[in-house]
């Protein structure tokens, strides 16, 4: 029997504005090769690899063409959104992987909501997922990125407002087959 490696993640976005809930987004993400392989570096090969940290950052609409397979650090760069509050990209703190046998599914998820606290006005297109926490740095690698996107994949844009606040929640999900 084979069995595949299919390691998704899913990026959750809760939108508050005046302390009520706005709207609530749940996209899944494309992890790119540079994570792909440091995963595996890391677990065959016990190597530190890039990822100490996971932090979050926005991207907002500039970002043309979102090339989810293989973005450039540059094009992630230009369209970083940094009108928030918080001085760095959130990190992101990961509970213990689960087995959900249910639905016969592994998670690692977030242990809390990585939040921002929106100081200038905006509209988002989506999320990355980097190894460096400075806010408008250009990241050395990113392990994900994702589009707010429609049930059916079709791109979103969020507009976003001073005083607004953004909880986001990463899910990595491998399926039993």
């Amino acid at each position: 029997m084979n069995s595949v490696l299919n390691i998704q993640g899913r990026v959750r976005m809760l939108q508050y504005r005046g302390g009520v809930l706005l709207r609530d987004y749940s996209v899944r993400n494309k992890i790119l090769w540079d994570g792909k392989v440091d995963l595996l570096n890391q677990f065959f090969r016990n190597t530190g690899g890039f990822w100490s940290n996971f932090y979050i950052g926005l991207l907002k609409n500039t970002f043309g063409g979102f090339n989810l397979d293989e973005p450039t650090m540059v094009s992630i760069s230009a369209a970083q959104f940094t009108g928030y509050s918080e001085a760095n990209r959130p990190t992101i703190t990961f509970a213990a992987a689960e087995r959900v046998l249910d639905a016969n599914n592994i998670y690692v998820k977030s242990s809390a909501y990585s939040e921002f606290n929106i100081t200038a006005p905006d509209t988002l297109t989506g999320v990355f997922v980097a190894n460096t926490n400075v806010k408008a740095d250009t990241p050395s690698h990113v392990w994900c990125t994702a589009a707010f996107g429609n049930v059916d994949n079709s791109p979103v844009s969020v507009p976003v407002a001073a005083a607004d606040v953004l909880r986001i929640e990463y899910t990595v999900r491998i399926p039993k087959a």
